[in-house]
């Protein structure tokens, strides 16, 4: 077979060879990212068939023009992928994504190179977050619902890498998700707790006052804030109507018919961030 001047196959395959430490190191010039450089790849295997079996699966790659050669490390490409793809989405949505990248992703994979990561290391992230949490609720574990919606972004965001041909394949689909916690039956108040609920709103201002004067008594600095009161006007909504805390905050006062003494919900509250100031 015709070798070039510096005795590489032309075709890319490589070579292997055997270091002193007994370990057999398979060395491969693969395509470059179009910048006019090709970059030489080196891993190690404890046996010779090992490394063989790898330099033949890059080698098939490569002359099927599916080998990928990409050192953006995942925390740079999903800050790309968010600011490049997720600009025509609902606000609230693209919020979560902004926290799920930079309070979960990036801590643990940031770092990782995007075309090196695998089934496992996924499946080892979730399980992980799944269990000590994110940067963001201080390690406690995440609900099904935000691994779920995580995955869901990932695999997204994943997709994309395969189309811009940073990296082979989505190893998400690989993966299988951590097991659900059992689903806790949702327990509504009796009805003496709405009762006696009511009389302590009711009463607010005298219930405040008289636990203040009990912490003064025993020259302690802890006080309840009158200024709370206000949010005792929230809960009698909520009780009366079922209506969620963002529908309440949401009302304004043309929503409420004292007359005919209805309140028409039709929009809902959420907290966004705010991407119109965002100075990075």
């Amino acid at each position: 077979m015709a070798r070039n001047k510096k005795g590489r196959n032309p075709n890319c395959t490589g070579s292997i060879t055997k270091r002193k430490d007994g370990l057999y190191e398979c060395k491969i010039t693969v395509p470059g990212n179009g910048d006019g450089k090709k970059p030489r790849i080196s891993k190690y295997f404890k046996t010779k068939k090992e490394a063989e079996l790898f330099k033949a699966q890059v080698s098939r790659d490569i002359a099927a023009g599916q080998y990928v050669h990409s050192d953006i490390p995942v925390g740079e490409f999903l800050k790309e992928w968010y600011d490049n793809y997720t600009v025509n989405i609902r606000p609230s949505t693209r919020t979560n994504y902004k926290s799920y990248i930079e309070n979960t992703i990036i801590p643990i994979l940031g770092k990782e190179p995007l075309a090196k990561l695998t089934v496992g290391s996924v499946q080892r992230f979730f399980n992980n977050i799944k269990q000590n949490g994110s940067l963001k609720n201080k390690g406690a574990p995440l609900s099904d619902k935000t691994v779920k919606n995580i995955y869901a972004m990932f695999n997204q965001a994943m997709n994309q890498a395969v189309n811009n041909d940073l990296c082979k394949k989505n190893v998400l689909a690989g993966g299988v998700l951590p097991k659900s916690d059992p689903k806790k039956e949702m327990r509504v108040l009796t009805k003496d707790e709405r009762v006696k609920l009511i009389s302590v709103l009711d009463n607010i201002e005298e219930i405040t006052a008289l636990k203040n004067k009990e912490e003064r008594a025993k020259k302690s600095s802890v006080r309840y804030n009158e200024d709370s009161f206000g949010y005792r006007y929230i809960i009698f909504v909520t009780l009366y109507t079922g209506a969620r805390i963002g529908e309440v905050l949401a009302l304004e006062w043309s929503d409420i018919d004292f007359e005919n003494k209805s309140i028409t919900i039709n929009k809902s509250f959420n907290r966004v961030y705010d991407f119109d100031n965002d100075t990075g």
